[in-house]
């Protein structure tokens, strides 16, 4: 035999030296043929020195043809020297051998395993090494493992190949062995689906049902039979069904789960798709408005829904093997009896209107239908009848006969003139109010004048033309007075032909005097009777498109009644009306026909003019305006300024500019005009937008330093000059720029105008005051009253003293230890009608009341008496030229004995020297604030400035 493998050993093993050769060979051989397996021995000269009888036979040769030979005898050369290769191996390293080798055995080849292994024995001349070789016969063996490998193979491929997915669970119900589909399908790994992973696949809804479902199954036996959705690669669920069979020991005993899991999501949706039909059918059925009966021929219900059982007012039970026309109204059944008869003979559908009688004596009236089923011999097999309530028709239709008579009345009584007539024009119907009979069988020509009735003949050939609805109004003169009609005419029309004109006319005359003035006012201002602002912008925009198309120049000037919010004070609003009627003719006279003018609101107004030359023909109608307006106003005994401000705009050639932009350039030169001291006429030039631009700057700068906290009071002393002590300190607004350090309130002054941004700044300013003051108060500097300033915006809204005082009492700091600052301009702005309840309630409190800058603006020695004022300040402008200039002297004298006079404490600011303090307490005045005394300082400084005034200065 030729091997063609190996294996070894790593011992060799000694025997002791034989006995007798001839008594041990013999024992020997006996014992060697009584075993099975082939045996034999060899020397080292590869010599067989023993063999059995299962050798011979394997080799195929007698044990004395095979005795003191070698392989190389009886077998190829090839073959001959590989077997002695393998014996010089196995002698040289001591090493066991296997090889497996086919061989041909009673014409059938066997696959048998020889092992080879070195034996030593006791010779003559010493130890003798010697070769044993065993034959083993695997064929049998290696076919089972063939045969077992075939069959495993065929298994998995089956199950591969499979379109089903089948699985092996064991007793448990854990699975152990499923198709690789499971994997291709799911996208699972085979690690992760083992066991119970493979649930983790399943629909969410359906992972509770299919649990209990094959746990139950395993806990009984029972065959596992389940629907349930299968997460695929994609993310989409399929519908699967999975089944199996429990294989049981000899003992019954669960040892194994088989089964397979098949996709049916398509025969699912089939399904689920028809049983969604069945119910949809089953819904309309039950739910439609009619009802349906479907009996045999022998009056047994096969289907009826709901509503054929309310129709009737019975039950399914009740109609079983009776006809439906036992439950009509008896006398409807003597007439339709016969008619029954003749249809179940004919077997033709049957068609009537009927009542039934329900079991509480109501009456339901139906239309019927009843038709037959036939077999496919042409048997009827039953009948199926369709009923429709018409109860609710059919009363009506008796009601519509008794309204009919009711609707004429109806129509007679009614105040629009209402008329019927026919294709030639004659009136067939008419109400009263048209004329009643005295008018029908004539027509519109008989009736009214040739053109008149011409029109009428026209509008109606056109409704008898189109079939449209014609809707118009039109007037008649009656009498002398024309009277408008609303006319309404529809086509009359009796089977699908148009056959007539019905007509209603209402009349419409207030409505249109109504509409007229609707319009008027829509587009004028009632005061003035000018045009509004709508008028005013349309106005506008038209004077622009033709100026564009024509080459030409448009002017615009914009104005307003200066001081007007003082007249309305001072007089009252009907006053403030007859100002304003009296400037709006004024401006009639003087533009005349070369403007349109219109009142915008209050006491604005503009004029619009259309074709202007140049600049100067602006400024010429605008001084005009300004002369005219400068002229007294009389009014009974009294005599009113309507003095104006006026703003001019124009286009420029090749420029175009929007309605807006014109106007807001007039209003910037209305604002300059006011700025210059009213009672002017200014033009629009484009340096005043950049001054727009910094005011818009000025805005944004205060936003930030509200939204940053960059606002911070600094205080400037107050002394009395008689005693030289302090009695107080003026809160003056500093802000932090963080580019440009300290600023002061004047790059921010047009946020005090602003209603958002004053009333933040001032509420910042008095949070710093109050927490600054309630330090001072507890740590005992005597720094007396604060005086604090108010602007105009914070007065707009009617709390401004509720909410100063709110923050007094939560600080906890005295009424006394406040001073508010405010300027003649605070009682002339917006919400000045506010100011007066606000300072009255702060000085009922005891708060001070300062009246600042007083005698540099709008100065009225009434505001002293109509408000609480405690404290008369002189502004800086007259104390600067006290010295050196006369008249300043003197204004500085009036004020001072005006103060003593009332009986108020008169304060000189901007006292810069030591001359301008002894000059104003020569004088009588009691105290002052500058530079002289103490610059504006941090709230840190004030306590060491306190602490260090010794009362020098004075």
């Amino acid at each position: 035999m030729a091997p063609n493998g190996s294996g070894s050993h790593d011992k060799t093993v000694s025997i002791p030296e034989a006995s007798p050769p001839s008594l041990s060979m013999e024992v020997l051989e006996r014992l060697l043929n009584d075993v099975s397996q082939p045996l034999a021995a060899k020397d080292r000269a590869h010599r067989f020195l023993l063999v059995n009888s299962a050798m011979c036979a394997l080799l195929k040769h007698s044990r004395d043809e095979l005795l003191g030979r070698s392989i190389a005898d009886f077998e190829p050369e090839d073959q001959a020297l590989m077997s002695a290769a393998d014996d010089e191996h196995v002698f040289a390293t001591g090493r066991e051998r296997v090889v497996d080798e086919v061989v041909t055995v009673d014409g059938s080849a066997r696959l048998m395993r020889i092992h080879k292994r070195l034996l030593t024995r006791q010779g003559p001349e010493g130890d003798e090494p010697l070769l044993v070789v065993s034959a083993l016969d695997v064929t049998e063996s290696r076919q089972t493992e063939r045969a077992l490998r075939e069959s495993e193979e065929h298994y998995r491929n089956s199950m591969e190949l499979n379109p089903q997915i089948p699985w092996v669970a064991d007793a448990q119900g854990n699975i152990i062995e499923f198709s690789e589909r499971w994997c291709e399908i799911t996208g699972m790994s085979r690690e992760e689906a083992r066991g119970e992973g493979w649930a983790k696949a399943l629909h969410p809804e359906d992972v509770g049902t299919t649990s209990k479902v094959w746990s139950h199954c395993v806990a009984t036996g029972a065959p596992f039979d389940h629907e349930y959705r299968v997460r695929i690669r994609d993310g989409s669920y399929r519908w699967f069904r999975a089944r199996g069979q429990a294989q049981r020991d000899s003992l019954g005993r669960i040892s194994r789960w088989y089964g397979t899991s098949e996709d049916i999501h398509s025969h699912k949706q089939d399904t689920l798709a028809l049983l969604e039909r069945e119910r949809q059918l089953q819904t309309v059925f039950n739910q439609t408005s009619i009802g349906l009966l479907h009996q045999d021929r022998h009056n047994r219900v096969v289907m009826v829904n709901q509503r054929y059982l309310d129709i009737l007012g019975r039950t399914q039970d009740e109609l079983e093997g009776i006809l439906p026309i036992r439950f009509v109204h008896p006398r409807d059944i003597e007439r339709q009896t016969a008619q029954l008869q003749e249809h179940e003979q004919t077997g033709e559908p049957l068609q009537l209107e009927t009542r039934y009688v329900r079991t509480d004596g109501s009456i339901i009236w139906c239309n019927i239908n009843m038709s037959y089923v036939r077999n496919e011999a042409g048997d009827i097999t039953g009948t199926v009848t369709v009923a429709e309530d018409i109860t609710r028709h059919t009363l009506a239709e008796e009601r519509a006969r008794k309204a009919n008579d009711l609707l004429q009345d109806v129509i007679d009584s009614a105040d629009d003139l209402i008329f019927v007539k026919d294709v030639n024009g004659r009136y067939r119907a008419a109400n009263k109010k048209f004329g009643g009979a005295a008018v029908l069988g004539k027509t519109d020509y008989d009736l009214s004048s040739a053109h008149i009735a011409d029109k009428y003949v026209r509008d109606d050939q056109e409704v008898l033309a189109t079939g449209q609805t014609l809707s118009i109004e039109e007037y008649v003169t009656e009498k002398g007075t024309r009277r408008y009609y609303h006319t309404v005419k529809v086509p009359w029309r009796q089977d699908e032909a148009i056959i007539g004109v019905i007509g209603i006319a209402r009349d419409i005359t207030h409505r249109k005097d109504v509409e007229e003035r609707l319009l008027w006012a829509a587009y004028h201002d009632e005061l003035t009777g000018l045009a509004n602002r709508r008028l005013f912008q349309e106005q506008i925009g038209k004077a622009l498109e033709e100026c564009a198309a024509a080459g030409c120049l448009v002017g615009l000037l914009a104005m307003d009644v200066d001081h007007f919010k003082q007249i309305n004070d001072r007089f009252g609003h009907d006053v403030g009306d007859v100002c304003l009627k009296g400037f709006a003719e004024r401006l009639r006279q003087v533009v005349g026909d070369r403007g349109q003018i219109a009142r915008l609101g209050g006491d604005e107004f503009a004029v619009v003019l259309p074709d202007v030359r140049s600049e100067r023909d602006i400024s010429a109608l605008a001084k005009a305006i300004v002369d005219r307006m400068y002229e007294p106003l009389f009014l009974h005994d009294d005599v009113l300024d309507c003095h104006t401000s006026i703003g001019g705009a124009i286009t420029k050639p090749g420029l175009a500019v929007t309605p807006e932009e014109l106007r807001k350039q007039a209003d910037l030169a209305l604002y300059a005009s006011k700025a210059a001291g009213r009672g002017v006429f200014t033009m629009f030039r484009p340096s005043m937008q950049k001054d727009l631009q910094k005011l818009a700057s000025a805005l944004e700068a205060a936003e930030q330093a509200i939204a940053f906290d960059w606002i911070v009071p600094h205080y400037q002393p107050k002394v009395d000059l008689r005693s030289g002590k302090l009695i107080g300190f003026e809160a003056l607004l500093r802000w932090n720029d963080p580019r440009k350090g300290l600023q002061s309130p004047e790059t921010i002054a047009p946020a005090f105008d602003n209603t958002d941004l004053g009333i933040a700044i001032g509420e910042r300013i008095q949070s710093c005051v109050f927490r600054h003051l309630r330090g001072w108060l507890d740590s005992g500097t005597e720094v007396g009253r604060i005086a604090v300033n108010a602007s105009s915006s914070e007065f707009r809204r009617d709390d401004y003293a509720e909410r100063v005082l709110a923050k007094l009492r939560v600080a906890g700091i005295p009424t006394h230890c406040l001073e508010i600052e405010v300027t003649e301009g605070v009682f002339l702005g917006d919400g000045s009608e506010f100011v007066k309840r606000a300072l009255f309630t702060l000085s009922a409190a005891g708060v001070t009341v300062a009246l600042d800058d007083f005698g540099t603006g709008y100065a009225s020695l009434s505001h002293l008496k109509q408000f609480p004022v405690n404290v008369l300040k002189i502004d800086r402008s007259f104390i600067g030229g006290l010295e050196r200039d006369a008249s300043d002297a003197a204004v500085v004298k009036v004020l001072l004995g005006l103060g003593q006079n009332l009986g108020i404490l008169v304060v000189a600011e901007g006292v810069e020297t030591a001359g301008q303090a002894a000059l104003l307490r020569q004088q009588g005045c009691t105290a002052a604030q500058g530079f002289y005394f103490g610059h504006p300082m941090a709230a840190s400084d004030v306590c060491d400035f306190v602490s260090s005034w010794d009362g020098a200065k004075r």
